[in-house]
């Protein structure tokens, strides 16, 4: 037996039985929800004993083709600077399969199961939270709710949200359960923007870093041939999610299939010698199983990749997708293309997100909600060779707070205030 199974261990037996072994004793129990009970309340009961020195990060573990490289970016950093941290990975994401095919799973604690089904992290997580002094997410559902309301009411750990992207043209999401400071401890933010929008529903200033998200380190323009032109829409919180909508009857819909089959997009691609490519949302694949068929004069971009189409684009389009802020952390000029304004199929909840999009078009520049305004546009940008108006770099430049060595800012942030407001920190190990 190993040593850490010999610690703790549980596992599935026949007849819905669940096996634990602690320190080489086994316990059968029938109920999963007791097994839960027992190994929480032991971690609590043996949490003072232990140092507490670890960080605990983790993206998506529910969607297969979601891009993990929110806490990655910051889990990478921890390790090359020398701090105790483990990444929680889906075996189903790509993300895995590379990492496996290049060795690269250390301090990797793999799942295998999607975790809006399975209480399975809680069990792989034992002896690492008996450290941890932060579990960091940039998805709430990565964790099932009893082990969030666990981490949330623990003394010896702060739960911390640095989300997928900065909340300014997805307000409602701050009116959800999903982003609300009775389940985070604390927030990191990008700008004094996003801060306010925070303390606007609640949040106390004092547990929001405003930093910037960790991934914007690995923003850096590349030298590419040619010009290219990225394209991406967000999802559709709450619509697309709808069993009783169908998609195709959507203005999202029939306005994309419009784009991808302009005739004067399609001639500027293949005349200008322009690269355009479409990023397609993963969830659509992975919650609606629709896919999209392209023009062969256009390219489908690797959803797992995102952070190589940044770093070698000259033109964003996007309706109000929170990749935008990647964009602008580069002063690459950004359009805004609202295609389904207005939309009376949109569920009340998406709806009202382009109504507070629109209230903050002032802030700004490029905002288009007609196809052909965004055609001439683009062309524009060509006609220009893609040069940022002067005008526009300070409105770029407000969105963000720091644009250096923004994950050696935050870490340092957490380890002072952990310092400051931990529990008891006597320890035995």
């Amino acid at each position: 037996m190993k040593l850490v199974e010999y610690i703790f261990s549980c596992k599935n037996t026949k007849n819905n039985h669940k096996l634990i072994t602690f320190l080489g004793i086994k316990f059968k129990i029938k109920k999963q929800d007791y097994c839960e009970k027992i190994t929480l309340d032991l971690i609590q009961c043996l949490q003072p004993f232990f140092k507490k020195d670890t960080y605990i990060l983790m993206d998506n573990l529910y969607e297969e083709h979601a891009s993990c490289i929110d806490t990655y970016s910051l889990f990478k950093y921890l390790l090359e600077k020398k701090y105790k941290a483990y990444y929680v990975l889906w075996e189903k994401n790509p993300l895995y399969k590379k990492l496996k095919k290049n060795n690269q799973l250390k301090n990797i604690i793999v799942t295998k199961k999607n975790s809006l089904k399975s209480k399975e992290l809680l069990y792989k997580l034992f002896i690492h939270l008996l450290k941890t002094k932060y579990t960091i997410l940039s998805f709430r559902d990565s964790v099932y709710k009893g082990l969030e309301k666990f981490l949330y009411n623990n003394k010896y750990i702060f739960h911390t949200g640095i989300g997928h992207g900065p909340v300014f043209l997805k307000t409602s999401v701050l009116s959800t359960p999903y982003l609300t400071p009775d389940i985070w401890n604390l927030y990191l933010v990008s700008s004094n923007y996003e801060k306010e929008l925070f303390v606007k529903y609640g949040w106390d200033s004092k547990k929001i870093f405003n930093i910037g998200l960790p991934r914007f380190d690995l923003c850096k323009r590349e030298p590419h041939k040619g010009k290219n032109i990225f394209i991406m829409f967000t999802w559709r919180l709450q619509s697309f999610r709808d069993p009783n909508k169908n998609l195709k009857d959507s203005q999202y819909y029939k306005k994309f299939m419009s784009l991808i089959n302009n005739q004067e997009l399609i001639q500027l691609a293949q005349q200008k010698n322009i690269n355009i490519t479409f990023s397609i949302h993963h969830s659509f694949k992975d919650l609606c199983n629709i896919e999209f068929k392209l023009n062969d004069c256009f390219k489908i971009a690797d959803s797992n990749n995102l952070i190589h189409y940044v770093n070698n684009s000259d033109l964003f389009i996007t309706d109000y997708s929170s990749i935008f802020h990647d964009f602008m952390f580069l002063n690459i000029p950004v359009i805004f293309y609202r295609f389904d304004y207005k939309d009376s199929w949109l569920s009340e909840l998406d709806y009202q997100d382009l109504e507070n999009c629109k209230e903050q078009d002032s802030k700004l520049f490029n905002v288009v909600y007609d196809e052909n305004k965004l055609i001439k546009k683009i062309k524009f940008y060509i006609k220009n060779n893609f040069e940022l108006e002067k005008a526009y770099v300070d409105i770029e430049n407000s969105f963000f707070t720091e644009k250096k060595d923004l994950r050696k800012k935050f870490i340092t942030q957490l380890e002072k205030y952990y310092e400051v407001h931990s529990g008891n920190n006597k320890t035995l190990f």
